[in-house]
């Protein structure tokens, strides 16, 4: 009940947020970006991703997008959204950046970075799933825990672009540990039933 009445007072506070979302006079795509308070972050997500066009296969470099943003803003954005105005001053010091974790590893990395990134996302994604091999409640429980906390760092990866957020790496880190420990002690334990001698050659020697 206290999640409940705790959704339903978070509703209330950002209700003018969520009918903005459905509610809109917006003639196009760009209007209803504007519209929502998500100009500056589309912007610079397109900003990014124009980058990637130009360099598709080995991108600008880690932390050289921003370089190449401003002369690729979309024209929209010049005009209304405010934040980016401020930025194209000739006083601004501020520094862009695309706002999505996936664009900037296209824009910076390219294509050969990007796939390397979504290889290691899946194989972490295996490793979770893996544990459904040892069948007891507890494994099962952590790879329900494990997939839902996997989709969110997944989605959350598309509203910021930073790799040092903790977030991707410690559940990574937790998930694959626990992989690797529960089927290291299987092998061992495997290996330990191999070299033991039988149970008929110990009883010989003690006759």
């Amino acid at each position: 009940m206290a999640g409940i009445a705790g959704a339903f007072f978070i509703f209330k506070v950002n209700e003018k947020f969520f009918t903005n979302l459905f509610e809109t006079d917006a003639e196009n795509l760009s209007d209803y970006i504007v519209n929502i308070n998500a100009g500056s972050r589309g912007a610079y997500s397109s900003a990014g991703y124009a980058v990637f066009e130009e360099y598709p296969i080995s991108g600008v470099g880690l932390g050289a997008s921003g370089f190449f943003m401003y002369q690729n803003l979309p024209e929209w954005s010049l005009t209304n959204v405010p934040e980016i105005a401020r930025q194209l001053s000739p006083e601004s010091r501020l520094y862009p950046n695309p706002k999505n974790l996936y664009i900037r590893l296209l824009a910076e990395t390219g294509l050969l970075g990007f796939f390397i990134f979504l290889a290691f996302q899946f194989n972490v994604l295996g490793e979770i799933l893996s544990l459904l091999k040892k069948n007891q409640a507890w494994t099962r429980f952590a790879v329900t825990a494990g997939v839902f906390a996997w989709l969110a760092v997944t989605f959350y990866n598309a509203t910021q672009d930073s790799l040092t957020t903790p977030n991707i790496w410690l559940i990574s880190g937790i998930m694959v540990g626990l992989s690797a420990n529960i089927f290291s002690a299987k092998d061992a334990e495997k290996n330990k039933s191999m070299l033991a001698p039988p149970s008929s050659a110990v009883c010989k020697e003690n006759k």
